[in-house]
């Protein structure tokens, strides 16, 4: 999966691209969702039936949920976005 993410940063903007469980773009940006990942480790990240509690940027969904929450939910995406799953039936998000 490849989706691209368009941040401000320093006052600029910038791109973070996903690719398979791969950051690239602007150092800058790509280190603070690197950074908050690492601290994210052991943690849930993610709805049910998606959460990620480590190696999070494995997963697409876990890493463009770090990636809303390293900029404050100032982030546009495009390219292969990924979708919250829909709960399973019973289970409580």
């Amino acid at each position: 999966m490849k989706f691209t993410a368009i941040v401000r940063i320093g006052g600029k903007t910038a791109e973070i691209t996903y690719e398979n469980g791969k950051l690239s773009g602007s150092p800058d940006a790509v280190r603070r969702v690197e950074c908050l990942a690492l601290s994210l480790e052991g943690t849930a990240v993610g709805p049910v039936p998606a959460v990620t509690f480590t190696k999070h940027l494995e997963s697409p969904l876990s890493a463009k949920i770090i990636m809303e929450q390293a900029f404050n939910g100032q982030v546009r995406f495009s390219g292969n976005v990924p979708r919250v799953p829909r709960t399973p039936k019973g289970a409580v998000n």
